[in-house]
């Protein structure tokens, strides 16, 4: 069974500031299964493209047989395998996705959706590529008053200590042209505010220009 289509949340902000220890738990639908709750352990999102565009999101889940309420007892939960034998889920996502809160919306989204049938599949290398060349192109478009040819924007997030996931990376390589020459270029810091992966590669191209 092939995966929905990503929709965009509406009833998530990406500006939510909850932070209690429960954060992000949910509830497994599964009778059959010793396994009652879970939680997102650890995420990477990937996107090539602009902050409306589509990303691939690769997450853990960790379980849990009661209601956990301590720290350690968050830690120490099992974690859940993927169908393909892994312990990596995924999906492809819509908007931003540097915030903790919205990577565990779209893991608990495509769980619900998706994984909790028996035949649920992981998404396959050509919807994964699919979604990585539409990205391009758009990034292409909107990046030739900068010569921005590609992007390859990547964050992660981890559990720790059995708190919720925080964010532990973010890194945005990009690929232009200066004077008709192939440049690439790592980024590693960035705006406090959401920002468009696309649109802040290209001012930081015009900027070194300047």
């Amino acid at each position: 069974m092939k995966q929905p289509v990503p929709e965009a949340p509406t009833n998530v902000q990406h500006s939510n500031p909850y932070n209690d220890i429960s954060r992000g738990l949910f509830v497994i639908r599964n009778p059959e299964s010793s396994i009652k709750l879970a939680r997102v352990h650890a995420a990477t999102w990937v996107t090539k493209g602009p902050a409306a565009g589509i990303g691939h999101l690769q997450f853990q889940l960790m379980g849990y047989t009661a209601q956990p309420t301590t720290a350690e007892e968050y830690a120490n939960g099992v974690l859940l395998d993927a169908p393909d034998g892994t312990k990596w889920f995924d999906c492809l996502t819509r908007g931003l996705v540097t915030k903790p809160i919205m990577a565990e919306y779209w893991a608990i989204n495509i769980f619900y959706a998706h994984y909790i049938n028996v035949d649920a599949e992981k998404l396959s290398q050509e919807e994964i590529d699919n979604a990585n060349t539409q990205a391009a192109v758009f990034t292409a478009t909107m990046g030739k008053p900068y010569d921005l040819k590609a992007i390859d924007f990547q964050v992660s997030f981890q559990a720790v200590g059995g708190q919720p996931i925080s964010r532990i990376s973010m890194a945005l390589g990009i690929d232009y042209e200066l004077n008709g020459a192939a440049e690439h270029m790592d980024i590693g810091d960035f705006p406090t505010v959401d920002f468009d992966p696309v649109r802040f590669a290209g001012l930081t191209i015009r900027n070194q220009r300047e």
